[in-house]
């Protein structure tokens, strides 16, 4: 991203990612916003509580939405 982004605007981008992507690395979401990993886990923490974002763990994991939800809003 070029330009800094206000913390609801990289959440709400965070969201946009996750349904287009379905699934993505917490590493990638750091590097794409230039924020620490632990800021993104805060993110996701806070969207958590709005959206059924969920984890896998493992070399083919990462964070995604949960596929109700996704149908719910598309």
């Amino acid at each position: 991203m070029q330009n800094k982004l206000s913390q609801f605007e990289r959440r709400m981008e965070i969201l946009s990612i996750l349904r287009r992507k379905r699934i993505v690395k917490r590493s990638v979401l750091a590097q794409e916003f230039s924020v620490s990993n632990v800021t993104i886990s805060d993110d996701l923490n806070a969207l958590g509580c709005y959206a059924p974002i969920r984890t896998k763990p493992g070399p083919y994991g990462g964070i995604y939405l949960s596929q109700h939800y996704l149908y719910c809003i598309l």
